[in-house]
């Protein structure tokens, strides 16, 4: 299973963040069937359990806030 998850800002430097914290994340552009560049990840879910879930989550935030200051 995936999600997607909208983002208030550009997608591409909130993947590369995620990667280097060892998150396998991909633009949303990439799955756009309008071609635009939706600000947005995709993410599979499917093996992820409460504990990995709260970690990613965590991480998403820490991201998007060090790419706000």
């Amino acid at each position: 299973m995936n999600i997607w998850v909208p983002l208030p800002t550009d997608a591409e430097p909130v993947v590369a963040s995620m990667q280097a914290k060892g998150w396998i994340v991909r633009l949303g552009s990439v799955f756009s069937s309008s071609g635009g560049t939706p600000a947005a990840i995709r993410v599979t879910v499917a093996a992820f359990d409460d504990e990995r879930s709260a970690t990613f989550a965590k991480d998403l935030v820490d991201t998007l806030a060090s790419l706000e200051a």
